[in-house]
């Protein structure tokens, strides 16, 4: 999800975060992309790994672009992105994702190791347990940061 606020264009006219396009999707371990439901002009975006799905370690991809020259702020602004997984009915973490309009993102944000009926969520740059099993890491609770790779 991008928080929607509204911000001044490089055109002088008011604008809405809502026309970043922010895609989301999850990949098998021989990056396959199991669907294209989070890479839509949707937002927020949403998609769902399966328990049908099989046991495997996934990726969770986002990327961000921007919007036509003359929508692009005038004045460079912090986006407001957060990623939400859960695992229906058991437990639920925030990840939160910096970043400003002068980026365009595209990068794994987290690992979801699935085994059964259980499933794993790291952090993909510093491997943190965000979420597992019965309950969330104290740590998830707290919306963790993710540093991403230059």
């Amino acid at each position: 999800t991008i928080i929607d606020k509204p911000y001044l264009g490089a055109d002088g006219n008011m604008y809405d975060t809502s026309l970043y396009d922010f895609d989301l999707t999850v990949e098998d371990s021989g990056t396959n992309t199991l669907n294209w439901d989070g890479a839509s002009s949707s937002n927020p975006e949403f998609t769902e790994l399966l328990a049908t799905d099989l046991d495997d370690t996934y990726y969770v991809k986002v990327e961000l672009f921007s919007p036509a020259a003359a929508k692009r702020p005038k004045v460079a602004f912090a986006h407001d992105i957060k990623l939400n997984i859960s695992k229906y009915g058991t437990w639920a973490t925030t990840i939160s994702i910096p970043l400003t309009t002068t980026q365009t993102f595209a990068d794994y944000v987290a690992v979801i190791t699935k085994t059964g009926n259980t499933y794993v969520v790291t952090d993909y740059n510093t491997s943190a347990v965000l979420a597992s099993g019965k309950i969330a890491s104290r740590g998830s609770l707290k919306a963790p940061l993710l540093k991403r790779n230059k």
